[in-house]
């Protein structure tokens, strides 16, 4: 899953400089030259022209120079500063990516199979199967409905790595073998094998009733309202 964003530079509220515009006025600056860009980006002269007149007209500043014939065509002061405006939204556009994608990476995501579908008066309670274990999932009547869920269907059950409550019994309490401990300040991490399934928890190390080891079994609860349903 990934943010997508796109720029637009607007000189009045029917011209616009768009991403199109963009990869025009880069291959310009490299090829020197309309024609040779436009057929490295595959649209026809015409197209690039008719483009690049458009903005012209609107604008007070034009987009590209024909200095002479040795120089070719060679982008304006205007052009360049729109292409490094360009640039710097696409890095602040990565930067949101690889912050999301980090938060998104911290879910976990566990196979289930539906058993069971409760109505009750503000939700759907399902019953899911993990193996020989049974959790359940709270979700909204709209959910059930986009999501088209019946009985039997395979979903996925996904939810953050703070929302598993280590040491914790009740509705959605199960044991689960440490693979893996890790400690970061007051931190630790757990990779967990739970029926053949993998999963990422965290517990502040004061809150923690005993010290862990690698293959030790602990204890572990999900709360149902936490839980995301995805096919």
């Amino acid at each position: 899953m990934k943010i997508n964003l796109e720029i637009e530079f607007i000189l009045n509220e029917n011209i616009k400089i768009t991403k199109k515009h963009i990869m025009l006025l880069k291959q310009i600056e490299i090829d020197k030259s309309i024609s040779k860009a436009a057929k490295n980006i595959g649209i026809s002269y015409k197209n690039a022209w008719d483009s690049l007149d458009e903005i012209n007209k609107a604008s007070k500043m034009p987009l590209c120079l024909n200095n002479s014939r040795k120089q070719g065509s060679v982008l304006s002061e205007f052009a360049k500063e729109i292409l490094n405006k360009y640039d710097e939204f696409c890095i602040f556009k990565n930067k949101l990516n690889d912050d999301f994608n980090l938060k998104t990476s911290a879910q976990n995501k566990l196979k289930a199979q539906i058993k069971e579908i409760k109505n009750n008066k503000n939700y759907i309670n399902l019953v899911c199967q993990i193996e020989q274990d049974l959790i359940n999932v709270n979700i909204s009547i709209n959910a059930l409905k986009d999501l088209d869920l019946k009985v039997f269907d395979e979903i996925y059950l996904i939810f953050k790595i703070n929302f598993i409550e280590l040491e914790q019994d009740g509705e959605n309490g199960f044991y689960a073998i440490i693979k893996e401990i890790n400690e970061v300040d007051d931190f630790v991490y757990f990779t967990l094998e739970f029926n053949k399934q993998y999963l990422k928890a965290l517990a502040h190390k004061k809150k923690l009733n005993k010290t862990y080891f690698v293959n030790d079994k602990i204890l572990f609860q999900i709360p149902a309202k936490k839980i995301i349903v995805s096919l």
